[in-house]
């Protein structure tokens, strides 16, 4: 929310996604980069389910896609973190993998991870990556790490050094497209 429309360009997404597939580390991959434009509170905000509902299936119209949850991943920075989690975890018919990086989480999501473990079958819990900077202000990802563990959901928690900036969000790009695409 805080960035335009044009961040994941200028932290080097492009470049060093060719990269890794020029070198074979990951496969041929498409990315798609929606934009929440206006703050809407989450309680009223349709962004998610047209996301999930709307988008993924036009992309799958329209590009040629392996359109199964497995090859399909939803990931975000700072607020697009907050989105991906909840996106996911609402949806894990359609995603395999969430990555949660710079997580804030929204207000209800740390509870909501106990609805989410009795009503997602243990086999189809969408693999999840948190990652957060040692100096980001942002408190909630151990959090909602924690909650995970508590109710035995995969997950991956990474405490780096750097914080909530663009900075340490190019540094790690390179381990994301890893990880998003590992078993592909």
């Amino acid at each position: 929310m805080s960035y335009t429309n044009d961040q994941w360009l200028r932290l080097g997404l492009v470049e060093t996604m060719d990269l890794l597939v020029a070198h074979g580390e990951i496969p041929p991959t498409i990315i798609v980069l929606p934009w929440e434009k206006l703050f809407i509170p989450t309680q009223t905000s349709k962004y998610g389910e047209v996301l999930a509902l709307e988008l993924v299936h036009w992309i799958d119209q329209h590009y040629r896609t392996l359109a199964e949850p497995f090859y399909r991943g939803v990931g975000g920075l700072s607020r697009g973190a907050s989105w991906a989690v909840r996106i996911g975890f609402n949806h894990p018919e359609l995603f395999s993998r969430i990555g949660a990086h710079s997580l804030p989480t929204f207000n209800d999501d740390i509870r909501q991870v106990q609805t989410w473990a009795t009503q997602i079958p243990s086999q189809s819990y969408p693999i999840t990556l948190i990652d957060i900077g040692r100096s980001d202000q942002e408190v909630n990802a151990l959090n909602f790490a924690n909650q995970l563990d508590q109710y035995n959901i995969p997950h991956e928690f990474y405490l780096f050094n750097g914080g909530h900036t663009e900075d340490y969000w190019a540094r790690h790009l390179e381990f994301y497209l890893q990880w998003y695409t590992q078993d592909w």
